[in-house]
């Protein structure tokens, strides 16, 4: 019988966090495929040439009491040089995205909100910062959020499905078109 508990207590030297079972660390690869979309939760409607490829390192944490980890992460983004034409209520663009590929540094605190001894649900967000300034975010500072799931298929091994959103935060001085991916990650407990 399968059943979901409101995410219990985790302190430091428990080995209750469900995305990390008894370990101490974890490195995961994600990649991402881009989605044309503005909000904090994409929907995987638009589907665009830009990829994501990000290594992680995390270690586990708690976030008022409840299960979480906190990442450092090295980001590549890809454009494919294919445009795509958008028009909201400031004008119509047409995004060139090999001019948003670049490199971004992460720092991010995700917390588990649901959980089983193997599956997991929670989100995240911290501070970024990427290579180069361009047209889409206007600014190197990011704010990144993220909402996943994730199994722990064994005590070394976890597959998670993510959905991730990079946004200047209303701080580049234009509209905040911000970056957005869905994607899959593999990591490694250890």
């Amino acid at each position: 019988m399968l059943s979901i508990y409101p995410a219990i207590a985790a302190y430091a030297g428990d080995d209750l966090n469900p995305i990390f079972g008894g370990a101490k660390n974890q490195i995961t690869l994600n990649i991402g495929q881009g989605v044309n979309s503005f909000g904090l939760i994409p929907l995987p409607n638009m589907w665009v040439p830009f990829n994501m490829m990000q290594l992680q390192y995390s270690q586990p944490a708690t976030v008022f009491r409840l299960p979480a980890r906190q990442n450092f992460s090295i980001i590549k983004t890809i454009g494919y040089g294919k445009k795509y034409e958008y028009t909201d209520y400031v004008g119509t663009f047409v995004w060139n995205w090999s001019d948003y590929a670049t490199e971004i540094a992460a720092i991010t605190w995700d917390v588990v909100f649901l959980h089983t001894s193997r599956w997991y649900f929670g989100a995240g967000a911290g501070f970024a910062i990427q290579g180069r300034q361009n047209q889409r975010e206007g600014t190197k500072f990011l704010l990144p959020f993220k909402i996943f799931t994730g199994y722990r298929i064994t005590d070394s091994w976890s597959a998670e499905l993510f959905t991730q959103h990079f946004s200047n935060g209303d701080t580049g001085g234009i509209a905040n078109y911000s970056y957005n991916f869905w994607g899959l990650g593999v990591g490694y407990n250890f």
